[in-house]
C-alpha cells in the first residue's frame, strides 16, 4: 500500500469525501462526484490515487506505488483525471477541502415561545399527514408507535391505549389551515396515516372530497396518498382511491414467517395470508400503478433479499424495504455489527435488479430510483422532509407535530389545527437543521442525496435533531452506494 499520507494533519479521504467519493460495488470501482452528480467507473489505478491528485507532486504518487503498478499506468490515470476536469466532467475540490466545523444552529428551548409573532412564510406548508385512526387491526411487535408509547410510559402498555378515530371536521380544518399557509405553493399533498386509516374510511372520504374542492376554489391542487396494512381492502375502497389517484402504500414484511414473526392480529394468530389477498386485491383491481408494496426488514430477516425475492413471485413489482425503526438493544433492532450483512443484501439485490432487467422483467425498487433523488429541488436536497415546517403531522384530536413519529412527544406539539402552529421556537429548531447545518452531515460525500437524513431517526438515537443515527447513517450511504452501482448498470444496459 502507499504511505499513509496525509494534509494538515486530517486523513485525505475524510477531505476528498465532501467532493469526491471513491467506492467499490460489485467489484466495480466508481467516482462519484458530489457537486454534480457525475457519476465515473474507474479502473484500479485512478481509484487509489484519487486521494492524491492535486496534493502530491505526480513523481511522489508514481513512487508511493512502485512495486504494485507501472509507473506508465499511474501517468496515464493521472492525466485522465486531469482530463476529466478540464473537460468539466469533475467538480475542482477547493484548494482547502476541510469543511470547518461550527457550533449547531440548532437550540433545544423546550417551553412556550414569550414573544408573539406570526409563522414565518419561507418555508410554507406543503403536506399534512392525518392520522386517521389512533387505532390498529394488527398488534405488530416493531411498530414505532408501540415503542414510543413504551419509552414515555416506561412500561408495556399497548400502542394504542388512547385509541380514537378523525372526526371529519377535524380533517377539514388540517386541510383549511395547509391551503391558508400554503403561500404560493400549488401543488399541494394529504397523507392519510395510522394506526390503520381503513378503519375510519369514510372520513378518508369525507376529508378527500373536502380536500379536492377546497383547493380547486383556492386555485391549487392536491394529491393524495395513504398507508395502509391492507387487511381491509375492498373493491370500493379500491375504487375510490383509483377514482382519486392516490398513491398507495401497502405493507407486508415478505415471506409468510418473516412476516408473522412481527406482524399478527391481536389475538396472536397469523396475518400474513390476509395481508397477502388484500393485496392481492388491490393489483387486480386498481387502474392506477402509482403504488409501492413496503416491507421491514429487521434483525431477524437479514437476508430480506429473499423476502424481496417472494414479493417478486406474487407478481408485485414495486417494492419498497426499509430498515426497522427501533434500538439496536430491542430484539428486533439493527446494530453496527449488523451491517456487513445488509450490504451483502443490498448486492444481492442490485443483482437481481440487473438480471431481472435484462430478462425483461424489471421492477422497481424504491431506494434504487436515483431519478427520485437527483430530480429533487435544490430546497428538498439541502432541507430534508421539511418536517415541523413544510410537513406536518395531525392527530385525530387536531394536535400538529413535526411528523407522524414524534406524535405523542409533548415537549414538540406545535400546535392545533385551529390556532395552526403556535409554537414557534419548535417549528424554529426544525427550520434550522438542514443538512449543511449538521456538523457530520456536511462533510459526507451523501449529503445531496439523502438530505441530513431522517430527524426523528437522529433524535432518538442522540436526543438531537441534528445529531445522528449511526446504523441508519451506515445503511443510507451503502443502499445509495447500491442504488449508484444499479443505476451504472442499468444505464449501460439502456
Amino acid at each position: 500500500m502507499y504511505p499513509s499520507l496525509s494534509k494538515g494533519g486530517a486523513p485525505l479521504r475524510e477531505a476528498r469525501d465532501p467532493f469526491w467519493h471513491v467506492f467499490t460495488f460489485l467489484g466495480t470501482r466508481y467516482l462519484y462526484d458530489v457537486e454534480s452528480g457525475a457519476l465515473h467507473r474507474v479502473d484500479d489505478v485512478l481509484s487509489e490515487i484519487v486521494d492524491l491528485f492535486g496534493v502530491y507532486p505526480l513523481a511522489s504518487i508514481v513512487g508511493s506505488m512502485r512495486g504494485r503498478y507501472d509507473a506508465e499506468l499511474v501517468v496515464s490515470a493521472h492525466r485522465d483525471l486531469e482530463t476529466m476536469l478540464e473537460q468539466g466532467l469533475l467538480t475542482p475540490i477547493p484548494r482547502d477541502a476541510g469543511v470547518a466545523d461550527s457550533e449547531s444552529l440548532v437550540g433545544a428551548p423546550d417551553t412556550e415561545s414569550t414573544t408573539p409573532r406570526a409563522r414565518s412564510n419561507d418555508r410554507p406548508l406543503k403536506a399534512v399527514c392525518l392520522h386517521a385512526a389512533h387505532a390498529c387491526n394488527l398488534a405488530c411487535s416493531y411498530c414505532f408507535v408501540a415503542d414510543a408509547w413504551r419509552r414515555r410510559q416506561g412500561g408495556s402498555q399497548p400502542p394504542f391505549g388512547d385509541a380514537a378515530l378523525m372526526p371529519p371536521e377535524v380533517g377539514k380544518a388540517a386541510v383549511d389551515l395547509m391551503i391558508r399557509e400554503s403561500g404560493a405553493v400549488k401543488q399541494l399533498e394529504v397523507d392519510f396515516f395510522g394506526g390503520e386509516p381503513l378503519l375510519n374510511f369514510d372520513s378518508v372520504v369525507q376529508i378527500a372530497d373536502y380536500a379536492l374542492e377546497a383547493a380547486a376554489r383556492a386555485n391549487k391542487s392536491v394529491h393524495f396518498s395513504l398507508t395502509t396494512n391492507a387487511v381491509g381492502i375492498t373493491p370500493e375502497i379500491v375504487e375510490y382511491m383509483d377514482r382519486m389517484h392516490f398513491s398507495v402504500i401497502l405493507s407486508i414484511d415478505g415471506r409468510p414467517e418473516t412476516h408473522d414473526r412481527w406482524r399478527r392480529f391481536p389475538d396472536g394468530t397469523s396475518s400474513h395470508a390476509r395481508v397477502a389477498a388484500g393485496i392481492s386485491e388491490y393489483l387486480e383491481r386498481t387502474g392506477v400503478r402509482d403504488y409501492y408494496v413496503r416491507g421491514t426488514y429487521t434483525r431477524a430477516n437479514l437476508d430480506f433479499a429473499k423476502d424481496v425475492a417472494y414479493l417478486l413471485g406474487l407478481g408485485i413489482d414495486r417494492i419498497s424495504m426499509e430498515p426497522v425503526v427501533g434500538s439496536p438493544e430491542s430484539e428486533y433492532g439493527i446494530g453496527t455489527h449488523d451491517l456487513p450483512a445488509v450490504r451483502r443484501e443490498y448486492e444481492l439485490l442490485v443483482t437481481e435488479y440487473r438480471s431481472a432487467r435484462r430478462a425483461g422483467r424489471p421492477f422497481e425498487f424504491f431506494h434504487f430510483n436515483l431519478g427520485a433523488l437527483t430530480g429533487q429541488c435544490h430546497e428538498r436536497r439541502l432541507m430534508g422532509c421539511g418536517a415541523g415546517n413544510q410537513y406536518l403531522a395531525v392527530t385525530p384530536s387536531g394536535d400538529l407535530y413535526p411528523c407522524h413519529q414524534f406524535v405523542g412527544d409533548t415537549g414538540l406539539r406545535l400546535g392545533d389545527v385551529w390556532s395552526g402552529v403556535t409554537r414557534l421556537d419548535v417549528a424554529d429548531r426544525f427550520r434550522g437543521v438542514g443538512v449543511l447545518e449538521k456538523p457530520r452531515c456536511r462533510r459526507c460525500w451523501a449529503r445531496y442525496l439523502c438530505s441530513g437524513g431522517c430527524h426523528a431517526a437522529a433524535y432518538k438515537a442522540s436526543g438531537r435533531i441534528d445529531g445522528v443515527d449511526e446504523v441508519a447513517c451506515g445503511i443510507t450511504k451503502m443502499r445509495l452506494e447500491a442504488a449508484l452501482a444499479a443505476y451504472a448498470e442499468t444505464s449501460r444496459m439502456e
